[in-house]
């Protein structure tokens, strides 16, 4: 009976250490021990008692949208501006060479310039977010587990 009973409290130790950790990879994806993608909406729902976790991972998606709306209009405006410069007819009806701007082409490589800082900056945000919520996690496991000998006989204790 004794040989069941220590079989069964090292085997309860076992379910109580084991816990979910969670992976930052590229791209803001966030995956879980089983190597799950997790979607943004159910990280929001399954976490949203945790604040901390929430401000940082809602902050960066933030700036990773932020981010992705100005690289992607920088490089529009600049493709626009380039198809516009080669479909329209560069000489006007008197034969002159027709004066063409290049604002579009400064605003869109000062688009693209602004979003890079803020692309690299989302990343961390996430990753920091992640160590936020694995350490929290870590909280509700079994820190350390001994054996005890006293003059009442031998005991496991668990520490949470």
């Amino acid at each position: 009976m004794k040989k069941i009973i220590i079989c069964a409290c090292f085997f309860m130790f076992s379910l109580c250490n084991a816990q979910e950790t969670f992976i930052y990879k590229s791209g803001g994806r966030i995956f879980n021990s089983d190597n799950e993608k997790l979607s943004p909406s159910y990280l929001r729902e399954r976490f949203s008692d945790n604040t901390d976790f929430l401000e940082l991972y809602n902050s960066g998606r933030t700036k990773k949208t932020i981010g992705n709306i100005l690289l992607y209009g920088g490089i529009t405006s600049i493709v626009v501006k380039h198809y516009k410069g080669l479909t329209d007819n560069p000489i006007d009806s008197n034969g002159n060479i027709k004066n063409t701007s290049n604002t579009m082409y400064f605003v869109g490589a000062a688009l693209i310039a602004i979003s890079i800082p803020i692309k690299i900056g989302f990343s961390n945000k996430i990753d920091n977010a992640v160590d936020v919520l694995n350490i929290s996690t870590r909280k509700s496991s079994v820190n350390s587990t001994s054996l005890i000998f006293d003059s009442n006989g031998i005991g496991l204790s668990m520490t949470f």
